[in-house]
C-alpha cells in the first residue's frame, strides 16, 4: 500500500539560485501530525509550499496518495490540501467573513456549502463577525477566519505555517487546543521549540543547509542538546537566568488542575 505522502530526494531552488529543499525524503501516514521545526531559513515555508502543491520539484518525486505531482495539479487534488500562511492577511480577497469562508465551497460547487459555513462559525467561534469586514479584525480572529476557510472545503492535508508567530496567549492556547481535536493529517511548521511540543508527537527537523537533520519522536529530540544547538533552535550561549528554576511553571500547573476540577 503507497504511503499517504511521499518525498523521494526532494530539491527546491528559486529563481535567484538559492537553495529551498535539498534532498529531502519524507514519508507521511493519513492521520498523522508532524511538527516541522527549523531556524528562519531552513526551508520550512518552502516544504509547505511543496507539499501544498505550489511548488513543484526541480529534482525528485512528490507522491500524494499515490498520484505523482508534477508543474500542473488538478482541481480535485489541490481541493485536497489546505495550506494557511504565517501572515493570514494576505490570504484575504472576500468583503465578509461570511464571504471568505463560503467561497471554496462555492467553488468546488459542494451543495452543502451554507451547512458548512454555519458549522465552521460554531466550532471556530466566529459566527458573530460574519458580516465583520476580514482586513478589519485582529490578528488572532484573521487566523480563525482562515483557518476556517480552509476547513469549510474539508482538505484531507492541512499545512500551517508559523500560525501562532504573532498570537496572544489566549488565542495560542485556543489554537493549540483546536488543532491537537483536529481528525486531519496536517503538517505544522514552527520555530518554537516549547510551542512545537503540544503540537506532535512525530517531529522533523530542518537544518540551516536545508537538509533534513532529524526525524523522530520530541521526547528523543529533546534529549539531543547538540542537535538543537546545530539546527540553531537553542542558542550557544548559556542562558542569564533560567525561567524553569522559578516557581512559575509549577504554578502554572497547580493553576490548570484547579480550573480542572472546579468544572
Amino acid at each position: 500500500m503507497s504511503k499517504f505522502i511521499s518525498l523521494q530526494n526532494g530539491h527546491y531552488k528559486f529563481s535567484d539560485g538559492r537553495v529551498g529543499l535539498e534532498g529531502i525524503e519524507l514519508e507521511i501516514e493519513e492521520g498523522e501530525k508532524i511538527v516541522l521545526l527549523g531556524s528562519n531559513g531552513s526551508g520550512k515555508s518552502t516544504l509547505l509550499r511543496v507539499l501544498g502543491m505550489l511548488y513543484p520539484l526541480q529534482k525528485g518525486k512528490y507522491f500524494f496518495r499515490g498520484k505523482k505531482i508534477g508543474k500542473r495539479v488538478s482541481k480535485e487534488l489541490r481541493k485536497e490540501v489546505g495550506l494557511l500562511f504565517q501572515d493570514p492577511e494576505s490570504m484575504i480577497f472576500n468583503p465578509t467573513v461570511y464571504d471568505e469562508i463560503a467561497f471554496s465551497p462555492r467553488q468546488f460547487q459542494l451543495p452543502d456549502w451554507k451547512e458548512r459555513v454555519e458549522k465552521i462559525g460554531k466550532e471556530l467561534e466566529i459566527s458573530h463577525l460574519f458580516n465583520r469586514n476580514p482586513l478589519e479584525l485582529s490578528r488572532g480572529e484573521q487566523q480563525r477566519v482562515m483557518l476556517g476557510a480552509i476547513l469549510s472545503y474539508s482538505p484531507s492535508l492541512l499545512l500551517l505555517d508559523e500560525p501562532t508567530s504573532a498570537l496572544d496567549p489566549r488565542t495560542t492556547g485556543w489554537f493549540t487546543h483546536f488543532f491537537t481535536q483536529l481528525e486531519i493529517t496536517a503538517v505544522v511548521a514552527t520555530h518554537d521549540l516549547m510551542m512545537g511540543y503540544q503540537l506532535g508527537k512525530r517531529v522533523i527537523v530542518l537544518g540551516e543547509n536545508h537538509k533534513i537533520l532529524y526525524d523522530g519522536s520530541y521526547d528523543q529530540l529533546l534529549g539531543d542538546l547538540e542537535l538543537l544547538e546545530k539546527a540553531n533552535l537553542i542558542s550557544p550561549y548559556p542562558p542569564t537566568r533560567c525561567f524553569c528554576q522559578t516557581p512559575y511553571p509549577q504554578l502554572l500547573l497547580h493553576h490548570h488542575r484547579k480550573k480542572e476540577e472546579k468544572k
